[in-house]
Parts: C-alpha cells; structure tokens; sequence
C-alpha cells in the first residue's frame, strides 16, 4: 500500500525542533562538542550534529535523514584559541524502519572535506550508538576519517520484548589523531517508536511525529460511495476533523461503542437490501460516536465494507495505534 504522509519533509533546524520535543528556546548544548580530551599540553574534541544546532532533517513514518556539520578539532591546552589540528566537513545520519520488523538501520555517514595541522593525514575513528535500555545497536564500528573520504557507520538496531517503546539512538564517537584521542557527539535522530500491538505482524517501528493520511478517491468503483459520503462529511462537520484536523485512533472497544451510536440497529433501525450505515468521523476515532457532530449515510454494503477494510489494513500498515493522530484526504 503506497503511504501517503502531510507534512513529510521538514527541513531546517526548525523541522528538528519539532520532532525532538525541544521548544525554540530550549539549549541544543547537550549534544555538541562533549568535554574535551586532554593529553599533555594537547586537548581534543568535536560534533556530529545532525538536526537540533545546525543540521537539516527530513522525515517519512518509515525512513529519516539528518545533515550537519563535522567538527573535530585538536588545540593547545595552555591557548585554547591556538588550533593544531583540524577535521571538518558533513555528517548525515539515516535510519530505515520497517513496519513489521522489530529491526532497523542507522546508518552515519562522515565526509571529510578539511584536514590540516596534526590532523593533515587523517585519524582512525570508533563509533557507538547508544539507544538507551530495551533495544541493542551491534557493538562498536570502527573506520577511518581522510580527507575526500565518505566513512560510513552502519549499525542494526534492536528493539526487544513486546511494551510500545521509544527509541532515540545517539552516536558517540573517540577520533585518534594527531597525538591524542578525542571524542565526538552530537544529537540523534527524531524518536522511534516499537511496538507489538498488531499481535499478526509482530514487533514494528515508525517515526509517530510523523502523522500519515489515510487516502481514498471518489473515482474509485469500489469505494466511491464512502469517498463521496466522507468528502461531503469534512465540509459539513464543525472543525472539518481529518481534513482541518487530525483524527485519533482509539481501542477496538470503544470504536464498537462509537459505532452504535451513530449507526444504531434492530427493529427501529432498518436497512434497505445491500445497503449499511456509514459515519463519519470513523467509529474508531476519538472524534467519533457523536452524533452531534458527525454524518451517517446509506451506502451499498458492499462499498461500505471494502472502505473499512482498506482502513483497517491501513492502520496496520502504518502501525496506527491508539492516540495516534492521522487525517483523511479524499479525492
């Protein structure tokens, strides 16, 4: 099923601020350049930032990128102004998700356009990725930094056990060089989230600030009646929900509740041959389930079903669980 995302590019250190929860204000300090390493009369260290302070970002429910800036720099302890050797250039960070796999790759890729001083010849470089607890990153990378060279570190991350989880992978990193070994940090990538809701897909991942949308066409034979009906609906209802604003997932239970009230049955409640009740909000919305403001309309049975199993696999595709917000675009 082709995923159709709003909003799915955010590039700049804004589109970063708003993934990592971080308001406008708030100090991107803690993931620059770590405490310096010191040896003798020499200190060390450096950056790999990649969204927060300088980077840019972008982002689908399945897959994200961060560049930024490499940085790493060797001075004189006793003048700290006084370079001795640097490395610099570009720092881009991937990760792959999948929506049925409880693993995925991140992916960070250095690129050195400067080395001078100390540093002319380069360095040897170890990279960790550190995810906090409940998941694993593969051990340590190692790799080489040169000048005109693309040094990728690959690791696979794993998020385990069966509780809804978020993961935010941040590399580290120590370079030698130069006379000193030196580390270097920056900030990760947005938050993942893992989790085993749909217990016949297993364990899976997104990006869940990323908000998908759920797409249906009015051209559509097969469900062109619900189309239509929801199209008309988000033009009606106060506030346009799935259009204007988001809708939100709730539990299986409470969109069976939602449902009878908006499509109510029995004997005072009939249903011409082939046809259903249809509502908008969906009955598994938080907007859903009142009928103060929402829509039903009859429509073929056969339209009304194929529309909600298209949502329901939907769901699951994009591992929609509950609370999630997601908008509806017809066609």
């Amino acid at each position: 099923m082709k995923l159709k995302l709003r909003n799915t590019a955010l590039v700049g250190s804004l589109g970063a601020l708003m993934f990592t929860g971080l308001t406008a204000g708030a100090s991107a300090s803690a993931s620059s350049s770590p405490a310096p390493a010191e040896k003798g009369t020499l200190a060390a260290a450096g950056s790999i930032d990649t969204g927060i302070s300088a980077g840019s970002s972008r982002y689908t429910r399945f897959t994200g990128t961060g560049t930024g800036p490499f940085n790493y720099r060797i001075w004189d302890a006793r003048n700290p102004s006084k370079t001795l050797g640097l490395l610099a250039g570009t720092v881009q960070q991937t990760e792959v998700l999948n929506y049925k796999r409880n693993t995925f790759k991140h992916r960070v890729t250095i690129k050195v356009t400067t080395a001078s001083g100390t540093l002319k010849g380069g360095g040897s470089a170890n990279m960790k990725l550190n995810c906090g607890t409940g998941c694993s990153t593969g051990g340590a990378k190692s790799g080489t930094l040169k000048k005109g060279k693309a040094t990728v570190f690959e690791f696979t991350v794993t998020s385990g056990g069966t509780k809804t989880v978020n993961l935010r992978p941040q590399p580290t990193m120590k370079i030698t060089g130069g006379g000193v070994t030196g580390p270097a940090s920056g900030d990760g990538l947005a938050a993942v989230r893992c989790d085993s809701t749909y217990k016949n897909m297993g364990r899976g991942c997104v990006f869940p600030s990323v908000q998908p949308v759920f797409s249906l066409s009015r051209t559509d034979p097969e469900v062109n009646e619900n189309a239509t009906h929801v199209y008309d609906a988000q033009r009606k209802i106060a506030g346009a929900p799935g259009l204007q604003t988001p809708l939100h997932k709730v539990s299986t239970a409470q969109g069976k509740k939602n449902r009878s009230k908006m499509c109510p049955t029995g004997p005072a409640h009939p249903r011409p041959a082939g046809k259903e009740c249809d509502e908008y909000p969906f009955a598994s919305t938080k907007e859903g389930g009142n009928p103060a403001n929402g829509s039903t309309r009859l429509i073929s049975k056969d339209d009304n079903q194929k529309a909600g199993n298209r949502l329901k696999l939907w769901y699951k595709d994009n591992r929609v669980i509950v609370d999630d917000p997601f908008w509806v675009s017809i066609k």
